[in-house]
């Protein structure tokens, strides 16, 4: 019947006090101890010891027994060695959750990187008079600079060198925006200053001003 108060103990009762000063407690009768929320109509004495890790609350330890003055200091050391084991392994669950984390983030910025490559030339453009060539080498797995070249028709060739502020993922985001923008509307055969004028526009809404 009283099922419902277990789930106030985090800021009630002895457990809230064992939070607030950040230390055990051993509490031989209960029902003559004020912090007590009585949850438990045979209860009557407690242990509780909270869990910590890097000083963050994780949990408790609450013991309860049908006998008054059950606990003693002895059982106090051992709940608090097996405390001090159960941060240890939250700890340690953390840390292969975060490295689990790190190889995926990293495995999806190496398909990232594979996919912002092949918006790149993968061939030199070999024209009679002239050769164009580029690499791009980012100072991060991925970036925002770009280069291209393309054949817009038989008299008109198109270069591209064009860098993006900042570094990492936004910066190749918008620059993967602007090469596809780019490439259509060129086959619409737009003069320059109206491609750019377009382009301008459309990053000036999509995009903050830094």
């Amino acid at each position: 019947d009283k099922l419902h108060l277990v789930k106030q103990k985090l800021d009630q009762g002895i457990m809230a006090w064992c939070n607030i000063n950040q230390k055990a407690a051993i509490v031989e009768n209960v029902h003559t101890d004020t912090r007590y929320l009585d949850c438990r109509e045979n209860t009557l004495s407690e242990l509780v010891v909270p869990i910590f890790q890097e000083k963050r609350l994780i949990g408790f330890f609450n013991l309860e027994s049908d006998k008054p003055a059950n606990y003693n200091t002895d059982d106090l050391t051992l709940v608090e060695v097996f405390a001090s084991q159960v941060a240890r392994a939250v700890e340690h669950s953390m840390l292969m959750a975060e490295k689990q984390e790190r190889r995926r983030v990293e495995a999806e910025v190496k398909v990232a990187r594979r996919i912002q490559r092949n918006l790149l030339p993968d061939n030199d453009l070999d024209l009679q008079d002239v050769v164009a060539a580029g690499c791009n080498i980012t100072s991060e797995e991925i970036g925002g600079d770009y280069f291209d070249h393309f054949i817009i028709d038989e008299n008109n060739l198109g270069l591209v060198i064009a860098d993006v502020s900042g570094k990492g993922i936004p910066a190749s985001l918008i620059m993967a925006g602007f090469r596809t923008g780019l490439r259509l509307l060129v086959q619409h055969r737009y003069q320059l200053t109206e491609i750019m004028s377009c382009l301008n526009n459309h990053f000036e809404r999509v995009t903050k001003a830094e």
